[in-house]
Order: structure tokens, then sequence, then C-alpha cells
């Protein structure tokens, strides 16, 4: 499998006078970023979960799985390379119990 690196992350200057993306403009970026077909799709899924404020969201790998259609495996591995790059931030959830939820995802744009 040939995969295409990106050699910088997805950037968009802030101000202070900008509104938050649109969905339709972080789409935008996604698609015009240097990432492997399968890097893009699980990002878009990723995406199709985030708030608007805050681009975090929390679906399971399975979730994502099921949307793209990919293996749980070909997903894991994609997140992590996804992290690599620094366009996905991955932080653990736990229950009250202590047990591990699922992550938190935030996108970096």
């Amino acid at each position: 499998m040939t995969r295409i690196i990106m050699t910088q992350p997805i950037i968009v200057q802030k101000s202070t006078d900008c509104k938050p993306l649109q969905n339709w403009e972080r789409q935008g970026l996604i698609w015009n970023a240097k990432l492997s077909p399968s890097q893009k799709f699980i990002l878009l899924a990723y995406e199709s979960f985030a708030s608007a404020d805050s681009h975090e969201c929390f679906p399971s790998y399975e979730t994502i799985s099921e949307k793209t259609g990919y293996t749980k495996r070909t997903v894991i591995s994609n997140v992590a390379e996804l992290e690599k790059l620094g366009i996905l931030q991955k932080n653990f959830r736990y229950r009250e119990n202590g047990s591990q939820t699922s992550n938190n995802y935030k996108i970096i744009y």
C-alpha cells in the first residue's frame, strides 16, 4: 500500500474576528489535504461526529469501522497515522468505575 504523507498539518489562521469554520469548509480542508484515501475517509467520518465549535467527538473504532466499511484494524492504524501527523488528537476517557470507554478525538485544523 502506498501512503501519501502530509508534509504540513492542516492549519487555519485564527484571528479574533473570525467565525468558526462551517462544516463544508472543514470538509474542504480534509479533501484538499495530502493524505491517503483511507486517511481522508476516516477523518471525514470523525468530522461527521465532531462538534462545530470544539471539533471534538467520541465515536468508537467500531462505529467508524461501520460508517466507513473499513476493518477496525484499518481504522486503528489510520488513526495512529493521523495522530503522528498532528491532525487528530486522541484523549482517553474513563467511566466513573475506572473502566475505559470510547476515546475523545479532536480534529486539529
